[in-house]
C-alpha cells in the first residue's frame, strides 16, 4: 500500500492562537503609535479593537 501525501490545496492552513493574533495586533499598535507611549493599556479596548473580545 502506498500512502499519498495531501496536495497543498487539501492541507488547511493551521489556525493561529488568539494570543498570537492579539500579540501581533498590540505590537503593530505600538509600532504605529496607535498606542501612545505612557498611555494606559485597557484590556477591554484592546479586545474590542482586535476583534477578539
Amino acid at each position: 500500500m502506498t500512502l499519498r501525501r495531501p496536495s497543498p490545496q487539501q492541507d488547511p492552513a493551521p489556525k493561529r492562537r488568539a494570543a498570537d493574533v492579539a500579540y501581533d495586533a498590540i505590537e503593530t499598535m505600538i509600532s504605529t503609535l496607535q498606542l501612545q507611549p505612557g498611555s494606559p493599556v485597557v484590556e477591554a479596548e484592546i479586545a474590542e479593537s482586535t476583534g477578539l473580545g
